[in-house]
């Protein structure tokens, strides 16, 4: 799917205004220090102090010149903070100030986790590349963007698949940040309403709770298939990881993957890739919106030459303000007809 960025913009009232924006990913892959991999960073451990080059304003106002890295995907500045592998958002209230851009039980040493910081441009990116879950096989990639006015971005390129260990069900997920230390709880918000005003608070966070397995972080447009279709009936979809710019939605089945990378395209990076056309437009059809989700369907007819074809399926959502040109591409499915 295409890479997504959340902006946590101060508000000059102690809190923050979060925004989706144009994505922003900066490619760190051969700057900075390599912090995890190799065995660098064991679970559930934090890092050594990883200096910024400038003062940032954590959450809750104090201000720091040095992080600390938690390989579950946090973001501390306190030297005597420990590792939390159980996301609930009352540790984000009562622990240090945090910012938090995928919380969960991480297993960093199957991955990389990327410092990097550039004190004359005033930025730092922490990057973890293709870091699973404790316990399963999904690869996540995420970065959190530090900047010198107090600003921070989460950009997800692949955040989607959220598993769990057969048999364990409580690796919940948070995102967000918190001044910590007591602060008042306000609730959680949905980040794909926004704009989002935290009113002065410190807090603002998303919280997916885990129930079964696998599951979705609706961070990114996902599609699933509802219902599979056989020759006289119908394939159903839906989509989920709408926000509340999205316009329309449109679902595309192909008899072809063109594979065309149209990232850079959408986003201005060059060589960022994720936004991929995976179906051809042999038929496209207008979705129906329901709040954070679309529904498509197509009819088969009952025409036994169908049965074994197979069709790539993927939407395109009109998102402004999303991407460049205001469309974001979900990922891809390839289904086949049923007799």
């Amino acid at each position: 799917p295409c890479p997504v960025t959340i902006r946590f913009t101060p508000d000059g009232s102690g809190g923050y205004d979060v925004a989706r924006t144009v994505p922003q990913w900066f490619d760190d892959s051969a700057l900075g220090t390599e912090i995890a991999a190799g065995g660098l960073l064991p679970a559930d451990t934090m890092s050594p102090a990883q200096a910024l080059g400038f003062a940032f304003t954590m959450p809750g106002g104090g201000s720091t010149t040095a992080v600390h890295v938690d390989d579950n995907g946090r973001v501390v500045a306190d030297p005597a903070a420990t590792s939390s592998s159980s996301p609930i958002p009352g540790t984000m209230r009562l622990g240090p100030a945090v910012i938090a851009p995928y919380w969960t039980d991480l297993d960093s040493a199957g991955g990389s986790v990327r410092f990097h910081a550039d004190p004359q441009a005033g930025f730092a990116t922490i990057t973890w590349r293709d870091v699973p879950q404790a316990g399963a096989a999904n690869a996540l990639t995420f970065q959190l963007r530090l900047e010198s006015d107090g600003s921070f971005a989460f950009t997800y390129l692949d955040a989607r698949d959220w598993q769990q260990p057969a048999g364990n069900y409580t690796n919940n997920v948070v995102v967000g940040c918190s001044g910590g230390n007591g602060v008042a709880d306000p609730g959680a918000s949905d980040f794909a309403v926004y704009p989002i005003a935290s009113g002065g608070s410190s807090m603002v966070y998303q919280t997916w709770t885990a129930t079964n397995a696998p599951q979705h972080v609706d961070l990114q447009a996902h599609l699933h298939l509802t219902r599979f279709g056989v020759i006289g009936g119908a394939l159903e979809f839906e989509l989920g990881g709408l926000t509340s710019v999205s316009a329309a939605a449109f679902l595309v089945l192909g008899l072809q993957d063109p594979g065309i990378e149209f990232t850079a395209l959408l986003t201005g990076i060059p060589g960022l890739t994720g936004c991929v056309q995976h179906a051809s437009p042999d038929l496209v059809t207008l979705m129906l919106l329901n709040g954070g989700t679309a529904t498509g369907s197509f009819a088969i007819p009952a025409s036994p030459s169908l049965v074994g074809l197979p069709l790539q399926a993927q939407t395109a959502a009109v998102a402004p303000g999303e991407s460049l040109l205001g469309v974001v591409l979900s990922d891809a499915l390839r289904v086949t007809i049923g007799g």
